[in-house]
């Protein structure tokens, strides 16, 4: 880059106040020419004013994200409450439905078929006999 025209652009961005508005690329540009040649004070707050901005910038793009990501959870999390709702209402209405003669029918055939019932397990532990009960011995 030539040194002698570099600066002057520069320079009078900074001095006009439109480096603000400079594109990115153009940022960069400035920014490798002023950390490849011998820096003035006002060239090195110049680089980090460009840094400073070329940062701003970039933090400004993560927020814009981070809002639509925000905005797609919290749609998901209303639709997992939805749900839930929807399950509720469809099983209270389904209970609602059907008399309780053939609800208690059902839970319990339920149970039989894959399990003991309560009084079959009760008979057992009353058959069994009880064990001897555990006592430490004393030397």
């Amino acid at each position: 880059m030539d040194r002698k025209l570099q600066p002057k652009n520069i320079n009078e961005a900074f001095e006009s106040g439109t480096f603000a508005k400079t594109p990115d690329d153009k940022l960069q540009e400035w920014l490798i020419f002023l950390n490849t040649e011998p820096n003035s004070n006002r060239e090195v707050i110049q680089a980090l004013s460009i840094q400073h901005l070329q940062m701003k910038r970039y933090i400004s793009k993560l927020n814009n994200w981070n809002t639509v990501l925000q905005v797609i959870i919290i749609v998901l999390a209303f639709l997992a409450v939805a749900v839930g709702v929807v399950q509720i209402y469809t099983t209270l209405k389904y209970s609602r439905s059907q008399p309780e003669s053939q609800i208690g029918r059902s839970i319990s055939q339920g149970a039989s078929a894959t399990s003991k019932t309560q009084s079959e397990v009760t008979k057992e532990d009353q058959t069994k006999t009880p064990s001897k009960p555990l006592t430490k011995k004393t030397p």
